[in-house]
């Protein structure tokens, strides 16, 4: 359980000419996150986690966003990893494995208006095939298996930006 106060945080406030003007507001986070790691059955292994992150600006000196979801912040996060292992035989060492990310009530960042806006839910799926001695490791992974436009933003100087993740890699 968490609960994180930042206060000053810089935003986007006006645009005159070449020239962002930001202000300073007050952001609140609270949630609950939880980690699972184990294994499932005999050389089946399970890493997952949840987080459910209430995001909130509290402080705005013109009122524009007190309440709004705090820029870049996704409600709901969740990612799992499943690995099996080959524990004897010819194959011994051999794994596989498959995994997600998943975002869900993901926000954009404040638009000129002083709101923000939703970004649609983001769905990663991964996998990887790799060999495990017993000094030595080799993996190889694949990236957005399922070839799915993805992108993401981020805070950069005074604005954010929105960027195209790669296709399958």
């Amino acid at each position: 359980v968490f609960k994180i106060e930042k206060d000053n945080a810089l935003i986007s406030d006006t645009i005159v000419g070449a020239t962002t003007f930001n202000r300073a507001v007050g952001q609140e986070v609270k949630g609950i996150e939880f980690d699972l790691r184990g294994m499932i059955l005999n050389n089946l292994q399970l890493v997952f986690n949840y987080a459910f992150n209430e995001s909130k600006t509290s402080e705005d000196p013109k009122s524009l966003t007190i309440g709004e979801q705090v820029p870049g912040t996704a409600r709901h996060i969740s990612n799992a990893w499943l690995t099996y292992r080959v524990g004897a035989g010819a194959l011994k060492g051999i794994g596989l494995s498959l995994g997600y990310q998943w975002l869900v009530d993901r926000s954009s960042w404040y638009v000129f208006d002083g709101t923000s806006a939703s970004l649609p839910d983001y769905f990663r799926m991964d996998g990887g095939l790799s060999w495990q001695g017993n000094q030595f490791s080799i993996a190889l992974n694949a990236n957005n298996l399922l070839n799915s436009y993805l992108y993401s933003g981020s805070p950069y100087g005074s604005y954010y930006y929105w960027q195209s993740e790669p296709e399958r890699n």
